[in-house]
C-alpha cells in the first residue's frame, strides 16, 4: 500500500515536471489523463480510413501488407514526431494505436515478428531504432514471438524519402541480410516497418527472409502512403 502510494506520488511529480504531450501535435495534456492525444488529434486519427490489407499486390515477395493508417495528416505527424524528432516516450502509445486499429483476428497466423533493421551509422546518428522499440511494444499486445536481430542492415543506404520509386529499389538492393537462417526457417514472418511507401524496403527484406527458408512473409506498418495503396 505504501509502495503504491509512493509510486503514485512519484508519477504525479514527474507529470508536473515533464507533462505528457499529445503524440501527434505536442500539446501538453492534463496531468490526470491517461490519454495519449489531445481531443482534436484523437478525432483526427479516429476519422482516418483504415487502409485495405488486400490492396498492395504488386508482385512483391511479401504476401499481404497491413497498415493502421494512411500516411497523411495526423498519422504522418505522429510518425515524424516519434521517428524524426526523437519523441521515443510515445512508442507505447503508438503501439496501442496500431493494436486498436488492427486486431489480432485481422492478421494471419504468425510465428515471428521481425523489425526492418537500421544500419549502425543511422543508429549512431539517431540514437535508437524506431522499428525495434515498436516491435518490443507490439509483441506482448499480439502475443507474437519477436526477434530483433533476425535481420541486419549490411550497408548504409540513402534516405528512401529522398528518392523516386526506381532509385528506392536500387538503394535497398542487397542492403539487408538474415543473421541466422535457423531463426526464420519454416516460419511465417510478420515484418514491421514504420511506413510502407513503394514497398522497396519491405520487399528487399522479405526476399532475404524467404531465401533463408521463411515459409511466408507479411508486413505491418504504422502507415502506408497513397503510392503504396495504388
Amino acid at each position: 500500500m505504501i509502495l503504491s502510494f509512493l509510486r503514485s506520488m512519484a508519477d504525479t511529480l514527474l507529470s508536473l515536471v515533464y507533462p505528457r504531450q499529445c503524440i501527434v501535435c505536442g500539446t501538453a495534456l492534463a496531468i490526470d489523463t491517461d490519454d495519449s492525444t489531445c481531443e482534436p488529434c484523437a478525432q483526427a486519427l479516429l476519422a482516418m480510413p483504415k487502409p485495405d490489407a488486400n490492396g498492395y499486390d504488386k508482385g512483391f515477395a511479401f504476401a499481404q501488407s497491413f497498415a493502421a493508417y494512411p500516411y497523411a495528416d495526423a498519422a504522418r505527424n505522429m510518425i515524424l514526431r516519434y521517428k524524426s524528432e526523437g519523441h521515443i516516450t510515445a512508442v507505447k502509445d503508438i503501439a496501442l494505436h496500431i493494436f486498436e486499429r488492427i486486431a489480432p483476428c485481422d492478421l494471419p497466423a504468425v510465428d515471428l515478428l521481425v523489425p526492418v533493421p537500421s544500419h549502425k551509422s543511422r543508429i549512431k546518428k539517431r540514437g535508437f531504432v524506431p522499428t525495434i522499440l515498436l516491435v518490443e511494444q507490439l509483441a506482448p499486445l499480439y502475443h507474437f514471438p519477436v526477434s530483433t536481430d533476425a535481420l541486419c542492415a549490411t550497408r548504409a543506404t540513402l534516405r528512401q524519402s529522398e528518392l523516386d520509386a526506381a532509385a528506392r529499389k536500387q538503394n535497398v538492393k542487397d542492403a539487408y541480410a538474415v543473421r541466422d537462417a535457423s531463426i526464420v526457417a519454416g516460419k511465417t514472418i510478420l515484418l514491421f516497418d514504420d511506413v510502407l511507401t513503394t514497398g522497396a524496403t519491405m520487399d528487399s527484406c522479405a526476399k532475404e527472409l524467404l531465401a533463408a527458408g521463411a515459409k511466408e512473409v507479411h508486413t505491418l506498418s504504422i502507415a502506408v502512403t497513397a503510392h503504396g495503396m495504388e
